[in-house]
């Protein structure tokens, strides 16, 4: 009869404990670390029911079977055996049904049997280390240069790190490159500057660049047929979307992707525009440049020779530094063009040429155009050359 009754309350159990360690093991994993000590405790509650009612039928079945040498060994693969059938059937059960039924039992049975398992809790609670963004570049750049990863998969990695602390202002557009369509000009010249550009949204002014009312698409523009203003601001033009410039990149792209706008006009703190950016610029700060089959860009730093390069103007003042080994301003200047106008200290004319020497180069303007360097021939010097210089300077 005990054996029996030891028999009912052993299958209930098992199948208790195995139903609420499924639920516990259907958590995502968040959860399921917080929800550890209460595994642990189930597991313990597991095995201290399967023991126990091992060692009752054991000590039941002594008296009748101690004549059979081999009965503990065939009871207890057989104990275990069914234990590993309930257990399996229950927990994929559990697994299967709402976990939120478990909790207070749950929580009822951690409490009581803590003393158990108090022991087993201690490593549960050491909290897993933090792998931080560093770790994670550390172990590309070990990737990288073990072979496992290719250059083109480190610099996508990396470029998706950088994604959230790159601001809009580095990736944007400038003014003095936007070009714009003023309400006062006539359509001709409307059409002239779209069939020139061949740009999809333009940028609608109506006093200056810093005064955008709206932004034409030319899809919708292609499709009217009253090319009259009025009719083509009422069809063909879209509200502006506006960000600031130090607004970062990511949340610049779930604004646009959540309003469903493919431009947004850049803006500075004053409200005046700094530039444009589009989605196609947004994706080219992870994937990098991407360019239509019709564009043919330049590379921005060209070798010559040794030491000679071409640097256009637009190149940015981090690249040439680490293209030529050389110390510049980074800190003051971002582009190549910018750095140049700030050693000549003045604007140059439109057209203009002019020679500049500096203490670690000389470099020919070849080209200026809207009061900015677009083409240069850089000179590098040699170490040699740099010393000679300082020391007659001295002299």
């Amino acid at each position: 009869m005990i054996l029996i009754v030891c028999s009912v309350f052993y299958i209930i159990l098992v199948c208790v404990f195995s139903y609420l360690q499924g639920t516990l093991n259907s958590h995502s994993m968040s959860e399921k670390k917080k929800k550890l000590p209460q595994l642990v405790t189930v597991q313990f509650l597991l095995v201290l029911t399967l023991t126990g009612y091992a060692l009752i039928v054991q000590n039941q079945l002594a008296k009748v079977l101690s004549h059979h040498k081999g009965y503990i060994f065939a009871i207890w693969i057989l104990i275990v055996y069914s234990f590993i059938i309930l257990h399996r059937l229950f927990k994929g059960q559990g697994a299967k049904k709402e976990k939120e039924s478990a909790i207070p039992l749950m929580r009822f049975l951690q409490i009581l049997f803590t003393p158990f398992t108090f022991f087993i809790r201690i490593p549960v609670f050491n909290e897993t280390p933090e792998v931080t963004e560093e770790d994670i570049l550390e172990m590309i750049q070990t990737s990288q240069k073990t072979g496992h990863m290719e250059e083109p998969q480190k610099e996508l990695f990396e470029n998706v790190f950088e994604f959230d602390d790159t601001s809009v202002e580095e990736i944007c557009t400038h003014r003095s490159e936007v070009v714009c369509l003023f309400l006062d000009d006539p359509m001709e010249k409307w059409q002239k500057i779209i069939h020139d550009n061949r740009h999809t949204f333009y940028p609608v002014c109506q006093e200056d660049e810093d005064d955008v009312i709206g932004i034409l698409d030319t899809r919708d523009y292609f499709r009217i047929d009253n090319l009259e203003q009025d009719h083509v601001l009422a069809h063909a033009m879209d509200k502006p979307l506006f960000v600031l410039e130090n607004t970062k990149a990511d949340e610049c792209f779930k604004e646009m992707k959540k309003r469903k706008y493919y431009f947004a006009v850049v803006i500075d703190e004053y409200g005046g525009m700094s530039g444009i950016v589009t989605l196609h610029d947004i994706v080219e700060t992870i994937l990098g440049e991407m360019y239509e089959e019709d564009e043919e860009e330049p590379e921005e730093i060209q070798v010559l020779d040794s030491n000679s390069y071409r640097i256009y103007g637009s190149c940015s003042l981090e690249d040439v530094q680490e293209a030529l080994h050389i110390e510049l301003p980074t800190e003051d200047y971002d582009t190549f063009g910018g750095y140049i106008l700030g050693c000549n200290g003045s604007i140059p004319d439109d057209g203009e040429q002019f020679d500049l020497h500096l203490e670690q180069m000389d470099i020919t303007v070849k080209e200026i155009k809207n009061h900015r360097v677009l083409e240069t021939i850089v000179n590098v010097k040699k170490k040699e050359e740099t010393k000679n210089e300082t020391i007659t300077g001295n002299n």
